[in-house]
């Protein structure tokens, strides 16, 4: 496979699954909420694809053209002291408008899907107020001063603006849009601070809940995804650190990897029920299986210290469906459905590694179906 049908096969590869994941997610919640039940996250998720689908174009055609020049020998180190062409000039000065659109697009996507992911956290906690409600805004305002700062980075670096459009290679890295470290550097930054703001955001309230450790963990790592942005961001801003002549096509590759991988991580929560629930006929075998390993055991060895028969029937997934939203901050369905109050006050989480069966924390059930005594 050539250099050039292998860039082409993985830019529209990673374009497909990003498009398919965003499916996804509005599937799993116009099907419980109907297109009028979508909510912003939804819409920005949706916003955040055609910045990709911009991206994913202008690597193509940007990646395209410089495996031509390189084809035909026009790079400058294939012919240096030799003077360019027309046909050269004119492609390397599109390369460069192409590598400023990038960054445009780039920067705006990303923070695009930041502010998604922070309007779930705004919806799954909607009523809750006081610290945590006051992060959530922290974070709004924190997005959009970052993404602003990027923008006037990208604008007013290189002055006079129409420097960045020259084709000398030999000026100026500032003005080279592809690897100028004004614009590098200040968007990593800003990019990987605001990362680790909304991976931490959700996390203190998380590990204060009365779930069992292993559900705290899970929910952390589903939250957490982000890090692997970080990762990303961070690889390629070191390429283009220390390889600035093949920074370009570098730097327009990881950006479409980076912004798949931003995709997939903030659509992830929402898909998530979906694809549980396509493995549904699997785990209700696995659980069938455990159930006639049980069927010899007597009632009272299924139930927890202080639970009756009506509550292990809940934990079973049996039960008043109020009962069942009362005892938790809703499982998956609270984050795949919209609008749905969340009493975070009362020390309960959305939980959405648990499936819409009904089956639930045990701890939980307990503590409120347990009689107070006096």
């Amino acid at each position: 496979m050539s250099s050039v049908t292998q860039f082409v096969s993985e830019i529209w590869s990673l374009f497909a699954v990003g498009v398919a994941v965003t499916l996804v997610r509005i599937y799993a919640r116009t099907k419980v909420v109907g297109f009028k039940g979508l909510q912003p996250d939804d819409y920005l998720a949706s916003i955040a694809l055609l910045g990709f689908a911009g991206m994913a174009g202008i690597a193509f055609v940007g990646g395209s053209m410089y495996h031509k020049e390189m084809a035909g020998g026009m790079l400058p180190e294939q012919r240096p002291g030799e003077k360019p062409s027309a046909e050269a000039l004119a492609i390397r000065v599109k390369g460069n408008k192409l590598h400023f659109a990038q960054w445009v697009v780039y920067a705006t996507t990303l923070w695009t899907l930041k502010s998604s992911l922070l309007v779930l956290y705004m919806r799954l906690t909607t009523g809750l107020a006081g610290r945590f409600a006051c992060r959530i805004k922290a974070g709004f305002i924190m997005v959009a001063a970052t993404w602003v700062a990027v923008m006037l980075t990208i604008f007013l670096s290189c002055r006079p603006f129409t420097d960045y459009f020259k084709p000398n290679v030999n000026g100026s890295a500032v003005c080279r849009a592809a690897i100028s470290p004004p614009i590098v550097w200040t968007c990593y930054a800003l990019n990987v601070f605001t990362d680790l703001y909304l991976i931490t955001l959700p996390m203190p309230l998380l590990w204060k809940t009365s779930m069992k450790t292993y559900k705290k963990v899970g929910l952390g790592l589903l939250f957490s995804a982000g890090a692997v942005i970080i990762v990303f961001a961070t690889i390629r801003c070191v390429l283009i650190y220390i390889d600035p002549k093949d920074g370009a096509p570098v730097s327009g590759t990881w950006a479409v990897r980076e912004t798949f991988v931003a995709v997939i991580t903030t659509n992830f929560p929402t898909s998530f029920s979906l694809v549980k629930t396509m493995l549904g006929s699997t785990l209700k075998s696995l659980r069938s299986t455990q159930h006639t390993e049980q069927e010899g055991k007597k009632p009272s060895e299924l139930r927890t210290f202080g639970s009756s028969t009506r509550a292990s029937k809940k934990i079973r997934g049996v039960g008043d469906p109020t009962a069942t939203n009362m005892l938790f901050s809703a499982s998956e369905e609270q984050i795949v459905n919209g609008g749905m109050p969340t009493p975070m006050e009362e020390g309960r989480w959305s939980d959405p590694t648990l499936g819409s069966d009904g089956a639930q924390d045990e701890e939980t059930v307990d503590r409120v179906n347990t009689p107070k005594i006096g």
